[in-house]
């Protein structure tokens, strides 16, 4: 699992600046070249985040947004309401959609975005996955408050 803890007050302000005016459907990081949006490559984005600390990488930012997109679809059906043989295939149904989604393979989805912990308290705990994630807070902060558990 990828991981990293920020403490710079300049950096997190910054990047909630940019995350209060994305769009769903917006990169979080592109720019407007002649009216025309432009993609940021992950080399260019990596150069402007070692500014703030050479410890941080683009993928950590595609890693936590692949994780909110696959929480996303587990809500849309009840672990509990589902047998461990049902949620598993319900696992493997969102992973393919979540892959389709962002232009991946599942295979590179699970083994390099997807938090396994997320994946096993699906399958195994769906009572302890429904009282982090079904509780009307937003996958944005339920998946923080997560990372915090298990992170500390």
């Amino acid at each position: 699992m990828n991981s990293c803890d920020i403490y710079d007050v300049r950096f997190l302000k910054e990047i909630k600046k940019l995350m209060i005016i994305k769009q769903p459907d917006d990169f979080m990081f592109q720019w407007m070249d002649k009216g025309v949006p432009t993609l940021v490559r992950a080399v260019e984005v990596n150069w402007w985040l070692n500014e703030f600390d050479n410890h941080i990488t683009s993928k950590q930012f595609r890693t936590y947004h692949t994780n909110i997109i696959f929480i996303q679809q587990l809500l849309n059906k009840s672990p509990s309401s589902l047998n461990k043989k049902s949620r598993t295939k319900f696992v493997r149904e969102a992973i393919l959609l979540v892959s389709k989604r962002l232009n991946n393979t599942p295979a590179v989805l699970k083994k390099n975005y997807t938090n396994t912990g997320l994946v096993d308290m699906y399958i195994n705990k769906p009572f302890v996955f429904e009282n982090n994630f079904s509780n009307g807070k937003t996958p944005h902060i339920n998946f923080t408050n997560y990372l915090k558990q298990i992170c500390t």
